[in-house]
């Protein structure tokens, strides 16, 4: 379906039509269900004004999980049978009015505003598109971006202790289950103690609230870790170009709450890093796997990375207060060219396959040669060949575009079944650049300018948080001495 050439928004608004009665009321489901899987989802909304009875069916969950498995559009992960057909009818229009004009160029935005914001909030997420939360050193704050209202809710303010950093995380977990996660680093000055703190979080009609302490883990630094979430592991880690293990990665069941710890000993701390500049290793969280690279570049080699696989035990194998249990590697590999800043998962494969080879696609932004100073727009192919006992990894790096390399925040979002849309600010022509990924169609991927008018008094602009199926951008700025966070809506 050619989204473009389709008068989409106007057929999502149509009022409901008088009941009247046809002949085709008279079909069974089965061959209604026949007829429907020819139509377009725009088709099928239209629909809706022809009777009573075609308003009920065209809401049928079979219909909308049908589309939810043909449409390639970047959306949540499903459909699995905990997603109503009103949560997958939701997702797929909202998806399919930011894909009329995402990221072509001249795309002017639906909506925006601005909210108020202090000079010290510094942290900022995204929760489900729908609940923006910043937090500074005393409290957390959040928005109901689904209301008019600009007055924030205070949902968290720790007693004695500052918060050095705050992120919130969401997943949707292999039985569909969408889980959220807060994870606040907060720090006692007077005692010098500290620790991380993670909470579920309850989705609440009115707002998100911290619904439970899950763990508390003691960290007396000062260091702002990385958060991580998969459809089953939350990865927490510290920035050490060390990358010591266990010390500095945590690793929690979000079904359960199970912890487990990376192995002691590992290749890559026995690796030769004399005269090599590291960085911070980079965890992935698969369905089925949990993927780590660690990346180190020297002058004759140019960049390289350590990739190490490790396994995720099936759900239900441990419970909350057993022994710590060690993830064991399957498959590790001295790998050159696989550097990637902002990586995202673009293709996990299922949980339940059975074939001898896994093949996982990650996406982000990596240097193009070891030669050169420029970064690229690249996808990463890992290919996991079960059936070898020494646990072999091949892969594979193409370069889709050429990035422009002052680029300092690249926000990718919605990466399931190989589609994803992303953003990011050049530095050289002052404006947002919007990009696609979707690996089905002809064109792998597309770039396009956003045309964004803003206040020139504005100054020290920043993006924060961005929602790729809803089209939301978030990015701060100042303005005569306040400070605010403007919305930008493409749906």
């Amino acid at each position: 379906m050619d989204f473009r050439t389709t008068n989409f928004p106007q057929a999502l608004h149509l009022e409901n039509a008088p009941p009247t009665a046809t002949k085709v009321d008279s079909l069974s489901f089965d061959v209604l269900y026949v007829v429907a899987s020819f139509l377009s989802m725009v088709d099928i909304i239209r629909l809706r004004q022809v009777s009573k009875f075609f308003y009920e069916f065209t809401h049928d969950r079979v219909i909308w999980r049908n589309f939810y498995r043909s449409l390639k559009l970047p959306r949540p992960p499903g459909p699995y049978s905990r997603q109503s057909s009103k949560f997958l009818e939701r997702a797929l229009v909202t998806s399919a009015r930011v894909e009329l004009q995402w990221p072509l160029s001249e795309a002017r935005p639906v909506s925006k505003r601005l909210l108020t914001i202090s000079h010290d909030e510094q942290h900022f997420s995204l929760l489900f598109g729908e609940w923006l939360m910043v937090a500074d050193s005393s409290r957390v704050r959040c928005f109901d971006l689904r209301s008019s209202s600009t007055v924030p809710s205070i949902i968290y303010e720790p007693q004695g202790e500052a918060i050095i950093s705050f992120t919130c995380v969401s997943t949707t977990t292999t039985d569909g289950e969408a889980l959220a996660f807060a994870v606040c680093k907060q720090y006692n000055s007077s005692q010098a103690t500290g620790a991380i703190h993670v909470f579920k979080v309850a989705l609440q009609s009115d707002a998100p609230t911290f619904f439970k302490r899950v763990r508390e883990i003691p960290d007396v630094t000062l260091e702002v870790p990385t958060v991580v979430i998969g459809p089953r592991l939350l990865v927490i880690s510290k920035n050490s170009p060390n990358g010591r293990v266990p010390q500095d990665v945590w690793v929690m069941d979000i079904q359960n709450y199970q912890e487990y710890r990376l192995p002691l000993e590992s290749a890559s701390s026995e690796l030769d890093m004399t005269g090599c500049a590291s960085k911070p290793r980079v965890f992935i969280s698969a369905s089925t796997h949990l993927l780590a690279l660690r990346s180190f570049f020297t002058p004759g080699e140019g960049f390289r990375s350590f990739v190490e696989i490790f396994p995720i035990p099936p759900p239900g194998s441990g419970s909350p207060g057993e022994e710590l249990c060690t993830l064991q590697v399957s498959h590790q590999k001295l790998m050159g060219d696989m550097e990637l800043s902002y990586p995202s998962l673009l293709r996990d494969p299922p949980g339940a396959s059975t074939s001898e080879t896994l093949r996982f696609t990650l996406v982000g932004m990596g240097h193009d040669a070891y030669r050169s100073p420029h970064t690229s727009l690249s996808l990463v192919h890992f290919v996991l060949h079960e059936g070898d006992p020494e646990g072999t990894i091949s892969g594979k790096r193409v370069n889709l575009t050429p990035m422009n390399i002052s680029i300092r925040t690249l926000l990718l979002d919605a990466a399931f079944d190989s589609c994803l849309r992303g953003i990011y600010y050049h530095a050289r022509l002052h404006r947002l650049v919007g990009l696609k990924i979707n690996l089905h169609a002809d064109k792998e991927y597309e770039l396009g300018s956003l045309s964004l008018e803003y206040d020139r008094r504005a100054y020290g602009r920043s993006l924060v948080a961005f929602d790729g199926v809803r089209g939301r951008i978030c990015r701060t700025m100042s303005i005569a001495g306040e400070r605010w966070i403007e919305i930008i809506d493409f749906a």
